[in-house]
């Protein structure tokens, strides 16, 4: 059986922010309960945000990162991997955000600065898709 992964996050009504991961098997139950949990607990700005992130590869995560956090500013492996960890409550080497950041520069995806040992990046004009 394909395994599922979910994560919901909401603001109660004193704006705490919650924030749920499921790994495994999610089914309809389990996520009707953890709505009823958040509307028992105040939360007030209308449907909930759930995102699915299925089959979701580490780079595709890298991405997502990359375009909801870095929209605006240059920033630099490092700064991705704190995010990233921040995001996915996980490790990833920072040779492998390198790596991924590398490839998005071949690809139109970003544009890069800085010396070798120090690149920086921001957000290319133009996206391309891979």
């Amino acid at each position: 059986m394909k395994t599922s992964r979910f994560k919901i996050e909401f603001l109660d009504k004193d704006g705490s922010r919650f924030t749920i991961s499921i790994e495994g098997n999610v089914s309809r139950s389990k996520i009707t309960r953890i709505l009823d949990m958040m509307e028992f607990m105040g939360h007030l700005s209308g449907e909930p945000e759930v995102e699915e992130e299925v089959g979701m590869t580490k780079f595709e995560r890298v991405k997502k990162i990359v375009e909801s956090r870095f929209q605006d500013s240059w920033f630099s492996s490092r700064d991705v991997k704190f995010a990233y960890e921040d995001e996915y409550g996980e490790s990833i080497p920072l040779s492998t955000i390198s790596t991924y950041l590398q490839r998005m520069h071949r690809n139109g995806f970003l544009q890069r600065s800085g010396s070798q040992n120090q690149h920086i990046y921001r957000l290319s004009g133009v996206i391309k898709k891979f």
